[in-house]
């Protein structure tokens, strides 16, 4: 069996494997979508919250209020968000994705997240709540390394 060390520096490997695989994949897909990784992060970002403002948005990215801007101008562009009036106040906008967004999104992801599926059936039930454990501790590291300097 292997050491401790050993054991975690074979985690560490595969969790630099595994970001630049999703670098590379997501930036695969925007582009065969015409997009930037950028903007299908930000619109996945959309997909999975619900409407959310600008600042929500350039909060949980990092991205200047410039940037937000211009990137959901070439969403809405696309027919992938529309902005439409915050019912609480008048002076926000929401921002929420269009049903044509799933079905772009799916186009290109489905094969990937059906494959992905298959292989989890592997894993009993404890092993997945340990790899989603880890997963959701390297998002929660990655993004507070991220965005330590986005209010400077």
């Amino acid at each position: 069996m292997a050491s401790r060390r050993e054991l975690e520096a074979r985690v560490m490997d595969a969790g630099r494997r595994n970001s630049r695989a999703a670098v590379l994949f997501h930036t695969h897909m925007a582009e065969r979508i015409g997009l930037n990784a950028t903007d299908t992060k930000a619109l996945d970002l959309v997909m999975q919250s619900g409407p959310l403002t600008p600042g929500d948005l350039a909060r949980a990215t990092g991205l200047t209020s410039a940037a937000v801007t211009t990137l959901l101008d070439r969403l809405e562009s696309r027919g992938l968000v529309e902005r439409s009036p915050d019912p609480d106040d008048r002076r926000r906008v929401r921002v929420s994705a269009c049903p044509h967004a799933t079905d772009v999104v799916a186009e290109h992801l489905l094969p990937f997240l059906t494959e992905l599926h298959a292989r989890l059936a592997r894993f009993d039930d404890a092993e997945l709540v340990a790899i989603a454990q880890f997963m959701e501790l390297g998002a929660e590291l990655a993004m507070k390394h991220a965005l330590l300097g986005s209010d400077e």
